[in-house]
């Protein structure tokens, strides 16, 4: 094989990892909630105090929390499944995208279990990636491994809110020992990889010619090489525990017991963790 085959095959490998596949998540509800309690984590009263809490935020100042509980995403990344759900249920007012979900995975009767933050476009630079692991670690998951799921998941909300209000006391915090997330890692190792493939590709071509379409004759990077280049280097790695997948837009939908969805922006902010 040539060398120009062996590096466009380098590339196409490397571009095939770096490609998550589409999570399964719920499906969108027919009458809208902001509680979505589809894992029977809940008593209906906890249930009914979360979701008047999070309809009070929505009215008071167009910020949306929306939480959902799964037994199971069927070993789907958590991450990606809390990032479709904020995209495709169009979670977030419109012309805003600031929504926030709160992702629990967790089988009733068995141990252990998973959580992710997903954050809009909108509230990205307020709710941090470093901020949404914060809360995950240290407000959530010491009450979700007691298996105080509704403690757990109201001490995730009630950080929240206080961040997205400017409320949350950061100098509180400042001394917890809050650790490197898994992505600025992962980030980190991709763009080494990627930078050592750019230079293979610059010394195999370095003399100087035309692009073309690829073929083996040639002086140039080809096409196909290019395309798979600016690829690879045009996604972004967001700090938390691995959500490092692009953008997208998702469409709002009205009714229930709230204004309705408007947003669905997302960048891939936020974080995840386990018990």
């Amino acid at each position: 094989m040539r060398k120009s085959g062996i590096i466009s095959l380098f590339a196409c490998c490397l571009l095939g990892v770096g490609i998550p596949v589409n999570a399964q998540i719920p499906e969108r509800p027919a009458v809208q909630r902001l509680v979505n309690d589809l894992a029977g984590l809940f008593t209906v009263q906890e249930t009914e105090t979360l979701e008047a809490e999070l309809v009070d935020l929505d009215n008071s100042s167009s910020n949306q929390i929306c939480v959902v509980t799964v037994s199971s995403l069927q070993g789907e990344d958590i991450n990606m499944a809390a990032y479709r759900i904020l995209v495709d249920w169009g979670v977030g007012s419109a012309g805003n995208n600031n929504g926030v979900v709160v992702l629990v995975e967790h089988e009733p009767g068995t141990q252990g279990g998973r959580v992710a933050i997903s954050v809009g476009y909108g509230l990205e630079g307020v709710l941090t990636d470093a901020l949404s692991k914060r809360i995950i670690t240290y407000d959530m998951i010491p009450a979700l491994k007691e298996d105080r799921y509704y403690d757990g998941v109201k001490a995730g909300v009630t950080s929240i809110k206080a961040v997205v209000l400017g409320e949350y006391d950061i100098a509180r915090v400042q001394g917890d020992d809050i650790p490197t997330p898994a992505g600025v890692i992962i980030g980190l190792t991709l763009f080494f990889i990627l930078f050592f493939f750019v230079l293979i590709i610059y010394i195999a071509n370095k003399r100087k010619g035309p692009i073309n379409l690829g073929g083996n004759d040639r002086k140039g990077p080809s096409i196909l090489e290019l395309m798979i280049l600016a690829n690879l280097l045009g996604g972004k790695s967001k700090g938390g525990s691995g959500s490092g997948f692009g953008g997208g837009v998702g469409g709002g939908f009205s009714g229930g017991g709230f204004g309705g969805f408007g947003g669905g922006l997302g960048g891939g902010g936020g974080a995840s963790g386990s018990w």
